[in-house]
């Protein structure tokens, strides 16, 4: 199972910021590393790392698509007789995962408003499991979302609540994130606002992870976001309201932004 955005620190430890009994029932039955390294940079460019067994330097794989050798992970499981089924974001990036999963009902929606195990794709994906909807033996790969992202976006009414009144929302294009100094398993962080343009149609931010007690920069990520009509499935323009909050938070903030070291400034459209 992947949780995209899932961080230790909201599931483990004393200082956790949720409750989550069958992850705890998942530690105390197998096995939990207390320290790990992202392969990448990014969602699509780690599952390439992970499902064929190699860096990203060693494939010269760098496109944000999946792409799998002839070794891959799944073909090696469907090699040894292994029934593949996955529930996985509708996404094209992702596409190429379908040739290998035997159920027909394989993607939920990736645009918000965005599924979520706490709504009806819970269901589902227990579902799949509990009513022994696979033959066996069978692997089940599950890929869901955290609920990380919607903090910024709650703020400029772009989150899950406007998706699910007003049909609208964003979807990130483009990200780039820098990793400076490692944060410990335990040690708390602030998040704080870099930088927050926008154009007709796009939102651009810019994030840092600060350690709370020694108050050094530990990462930074910066991200460009379409505004998205979701009935229509297009890009739409910023209404009014939209605009003036954003106006006003740049307003207030403007003074601790920074616009040093931005990659996207230019792919704004004013």
């Amino acid at each position: 199972m992947t949780i995209d955005a899932f961080q230790a620190r909201r599931f483990f430890g004393k200082n956790r910021t949720a409750k989550t009994p069958n992850i705890d029932s998942l530690l105390e039955k197998g096995t939990y590393f207390t320290q790990a390294f992202s392969n990448a940079d990014g969602t699509i460019l780690s599952l390439n790392s992970m499902f064929n067994s190699l860096f990203p330097f060693a494939t010269g794989v760098r496109q944000k698509k999946i792409y799998l050798e002839n070794t891959n992970l799944f073909q090696h499981l469907k090699n040894f007789g292994y029934n593949i089924y996955g529930t996985i974001p509708k996404a094209t990036n992702l596409s190429p995962l379908h040739n290998f999963f035997k159920n027909k009902d394989v993607t939920f929606d990736a645009l918000s408003p965005m599924a979520y195990v706490t709504t009806s794709l819970g269901e589902r994906i227990i579902d799949m499991v509990k009513k022994h909807h696979m033959e066996t033996p069978w692997f089940y790969y599950v890929h869901i979302f955290d609920m990380a992202a919607e903090v910024l976006l709650q703020k400029f009414k772009m989150g899950g609540d406007s998706a699910k009144s007003e049909k609208k929302s964003t979807m990130a294009i483009e990200t780039h994130t820098i990793y400076n100094k490692e944060v410990k398993y335990e040690e708390e962080v602030n998040i704080n606002v870099l930088h927050l343009d926008y154009d007709k149609k796009r939102i651009h931010y810019k994030l840092s992870m600060n350690h709370k007690e020694k108050k050094f920069q530990a990462a930074t990520t910066e991200v460009l976001s379409l505004y998205v009509d979701l009935d229509l499935r297009k890009v739409t323009e910023f209404d009014i309201e939209k605009i003036k909050i954003m106006d006003n938070y740049i307003q207030a903030h403007n003074s601790k932004f920074s616009s040093d070291k931005l990659f996207f400034t230019d792919k704004l459209k004013k």
